[in-house]
């Protein structure tokens, strides 16, 4: 009987460490997504602010805008990434 009970217990222990290598290894792909991702954002926004003053004139954006509401549709939950990142389009 305690040879049944240890090979349940070789089994299960496989099973349980291919299941965290294979999370182990999501997380890391996950988080190499999330900094590229990172990176192309703001890498686009430096880039875009920096050519910003050549492609229009704020005065007559800033005038065209004065007094009107902006809404922004994020569809997706508070306190994620879309979030955030809308709230920073929206200052």
């Amino acid at each position: 009987m305690s040879f049944g009970i240890e090979l349940f217990r070789a089994r299960t222990h496989k099973l349980i460490h291919a299941v965290l290598s294979s999370l182990l290894a999501l997380t890391k792909i996950l988080c190499i997504a999330v900094l590229w991702l990172w990176f192309v954002v703001f890498n686009n926004a430096v880039v875009a602010a920096d050519h910003q003053s050549e492609r229009f004139d704020e005065r007559v954006v800033a005038e065209f805008y004065r007094g009107k509401v902006i809404r922004i549709v994020v569809g997706f939950p508070p306190g994620g990434g879309a979030d955030f990142v809308a709230r920073r389009i929206g200052r």
